[in-house]
């Protein structure tokens, strides 16, 4: 039960929860934050003529008392209650209580230990012959204050964990922080796990965004043509993220404007006196860079902080055209003509839709991601392409093919989404692309 009020109001609130209505024993734990908060509340039932106890670091009364209070044989209709603060909770070892009151708001910690004191009762219930239905002994009442936001979350988060039934008034509390929190992260990329299940599960901590941004989630890196008429696509996996997400390009099979470039870039720098290092490397710029005998186009994306003595220093760099990233030295990049940055970065994220893994986990097991690498990476596949946000473009389906050019035919091998469920790891997801258009 969660009880809104404002934090002058809680004393008032308390004791109208503490006007107990059933006929049975009611054992009551009232926790508070500190020792003064504690004898505030104590006087506070005290002067409303409601009996309680109280214990805490400076309190009088030592644990033994306070037990045999607490374990005394109570008849019917008997209310005991015990005003405590969190630290004194587990050398008491109370589990039999009824009701436990969150006068102050806890930590997601402390609000499991604080339940525990009633674990006894957690599946007892009882019939209340006066009002002809049944209602469960053990019950949790939060004073939800406007000083509560900090811990709100956690608690949710908590609540979500456990698959507990999330109090309206606590759903709606936090409802309104998340708003604000999502406006703080409005520059931040999309939520990974958003863009791959649907859903985060973790959006109280995950530091990404979870609402659209029409500046960023432009459709980016994916023809104009697919954009406005969504269908059927080549596409070359070329960088596996895990079983679901992959970069790659989408490939024009009538004049693949890529290759032609890449071919055009290899032979440039086949010249000696074409493979000039770059003296100052500069973030976000755009340099060539050799790999084995291939030679690619990539972007300085972080520059790792330069000792004081060194000539040549690390970076970070991203392929703009395969979408993979790497660290390098300086004196590996090269000077990059503008004529060779005419094509945009090729790299786009494909996410196969409506599948997700077992068990309700976030992560995909190791297992089928290196299964689905080795079956599609470097591989020409059909997708059908039915989102597009930002960078990244959902596919259902993705079939792997077999072109046979002189034929002028290709071979459907495999569906890819199939190859994950007979993994025995994956499982349906059905509202993935729902979520995603509710965005």
């Amino acid at each position: 039960v969660v009880q809104p009020c404002m934090n002058s109001e809680r004393t008032a609130v308390l004791l109208k929860t503490l006007g107990f209505t059933h006929s049975s024993l009611q054992k009551v734990l009232v926790f508070t934050s500190s020792v003064n908060e504690a004898e505030m509340v104590h006087e506070a039932l005290k002067s409303n003529s409601i009996f309680s106890l109280k214990i805490h670091e400076e309190s009088k009364f030592n644990f033994k008392y306070i037990l045999e209070q607490w374990t005394k044989k109570c008849s019917t209709g008997t209310h005991v209650v015990l005003v405590l603060t969190d630290d004194c909770m587990q050398s008491l070892g109370i589990t039999d209580a009824t009701c436990v009151i969150h006068f102050s708001f806890p930590s997601p910690r402390m609000f499991a230990l604080r339940l525990h004191g009633m674990s006894d009762n957690f599946y007892n219930v009882i019939k209340d012959s006066s009002v002809g239905c049944e209602y469960t002994k053990a019950r949790s009442v939060i004073l939800l204050t406007e000083n509560s936001a900090s811990r709100a979350l956690g608690i949710l988060r908590y609540l979500e964990h456990a698959e507990a039934e999330i109090p309206p008034e606590l759903h709606d509390f936090t409802a309104k922080m998340l708003e604000a929190e999502e406006e703080k992260k409005s520059s931040r990329p999309l939520c990974a796990y958003l863009k791959t299940f649907g859903i985060c599960k973790n959006r109280t901590v995950c530091p990404d965004r979870h609402q659209i941004n029409l500046q960023i989630d432009m459709p980016q890196n994916v023809p104009d043509k697919i954009i406005l008429t969504p269908g059927c696509v080549t596409i070359l996996p070329l960088h596996i993220v895990n079983a679901t997400n992959y970069f790659g390009r989408i490939v024009d099979e009538q004049k693949d404007q890529y290759t032609i470039l890449a071919e055009e870039i290899n032979e440039y720098f086949k010249n000696p006196s074409n493979k000039i290092s770059v003296k100052n490397v500069e973030k976000l710029a755009f340099y060539g860079l050799c790999e084995k005998t291939l030679f690619h186009r990539v972007q300085v994306v972080e520059i790792s902080p330069k000792e004081e003595e060194s000539l040549f220093f690390n970076v970070k760099i991203q392929y703009i055209d395969e979408g993979r990233t790497s660290r390098v030295q300086s004196y590996q990049l090269l000077h990059l003509p503008a004529k060779f940055l005419c094509l945009p970065p090729q790299a786009v994220e494909f996410v196969v839709c409506r599948v997700k893994p077992i068990d309700n986990e976030i992560e995909w097991n190791p297992k089928v991601t290196h299964y689905i690498n080795h079956m599609i990476k470097g591989k020409l596949h059909e997708a059908k392409i039915v989102h597009t946000l930002g960078n990244t473009a959902w596919v259902d389906p993705m079939v792997g093919i077999d072109l046979f050019s002189d034929l002028k035919m290709c071979v459907k091998e495999y569906n890819v989404r199939s190859q994950i469920l007979s993994t025995g790891l994956g499982t349906d997801n059905p509202e993935h692309l729902t979520q995603l258009q509710k965005l």
